[in-house]
């Protein structure tokens, strides 16, 4: 039935609209929505329950995608239904693929706006080799013990916003990967979860790149960091041009900073600006730990980092204080 309907939605000159009804729930297998279609521009409305299989045998050989759309340019997806991936049969498997519950490869002009998604087998959301994409309003939510659930993943695409977004799960909240540029999340309520992440890179030698990722306005509650470049620890990514900007809040761990870069290649221009962090623990001391690291400390500080200095004086290895 959903291939029927995308197959009717796909060849409609006019811009058409794709509903889920409200007050019912499908049970839909594992399916991609292939483009490219007529229309500049697709709607798709999510108003009822969208539910995975809850076997994983039903997925058949292909277990990476659940509900995939590709090369499908313009469309648009919101509404105020729940899309539930059921995970619960996949978390306690370990597997080296990753499975995503709504993908995006190669789509431009991405809306997706007021979604619930939940229980997703691990990735919720993953944005591949993708151009223009928003993405507002969306709640994510796993338990805390589901395994690489991130809430929102971004690999090799540009020019992407996230915003105003509740995100809870067992991994990252966003994940941002190898080939992304001009990535901008402000206002997303974190946690819990592992925080915001760019990474990992370098995974095998390989060369990787991600650059103009923005992080602001933004909260994390009970999560295990809060925002972090992830580098491989064999690899030799150069990671520079770095800002950390009016960062306060709470700690529970002891080492509240780690600015941990490369033996062989230092970090370079990273910057702290105005930095208030406490224990949540009474009587436990917090530290930072730095690793060849370059940059300079401004603004209000309440931890010292060693390898940071004043600002206009150049920096220089630190070591664990």
């Amino acid at each position: 039935a959903f291939l029927k309907a995308w197959e009717s939605v796909c060849q409609s000159t006019k811009p058409p609209t794709m509903t889920i009804p409200a007050g019912k729930t499908f049970l839909l297998n594992p399916t991609t929505f292939r483009g490219p279609c007529k229309s500049p521009a697709i709607n798709i409305q999510v108003s009822g329950n969208i539910l995975a299989p809850s076997s994983i045998s039903s997925w058949g050989n292909d277990k990476e995608h659940w509900i995939h759309f590709k090369c499908v340019d313009g469309l648009s997806i919101q509404g105020s239904g729940t899309i539930d991936g059921q995970g619960h049969a996949w978390w306690p498997i370990k597997s080296a693929q990753e499975t995503h519950a709504l993908s995006f490869d190669v789509c431009t002009n991405l809306k997706l706006r007021d979604l619930h998604i939940v229980n997703s087998q691990q990735r919720h959301i993953a944005i591949h080799n993708s151009n223009t994409v928003y993405i507002g309003g969306l709640h994510i939510n796993s338990p805390e013990d589901s395994p690489n659930s991130d809430g929102i993943h971004i690999q090799s695409s540009q020019h992407v916003n996230v915003e105003n977004s509740f995100i809870a799960t067992g991994d990252d909240c966003i994940s941002i990967g190898d080939g992304t540029y001009d990535v901008n999340a402000s206002k997303i309520t974190c946690g819990p979860g592992h925080g915001i992440s760019v990474g990992s890179l370098g995974k095998d030698g390989s060369r990787s790149t991600a650059e103009m990722i923005h992080v602001k306005d933004s909260f994390f509650i009970g999560t295990k960091n809060g925002a972090r470049i992830k580098t491989w620890q064999t690899s030799a990514v150069k990671v520079s041009d770095v800002q950390f900007i009016g960062v306060h809040g709470t700690c529970k761990s002891e080492v509240a900073v780690s600015i941990a870069c490369s033996e062989s290649i230092a970090c370079t221009n990273i910057v702290v600006n105005g930095l208030e962090i406490r224990s949540s623990e009474p009587q436990v001391a917090i530290t930072t730990y730095c690793l060849n690291a370059h940059g300079t400390a401004q603004g209000k500080c309440n931890l010292p980092v060693p390898c940071l200095h004043t600002k206009n004086i150049v920096g220089r290895i630190g070591s664990k204080r």
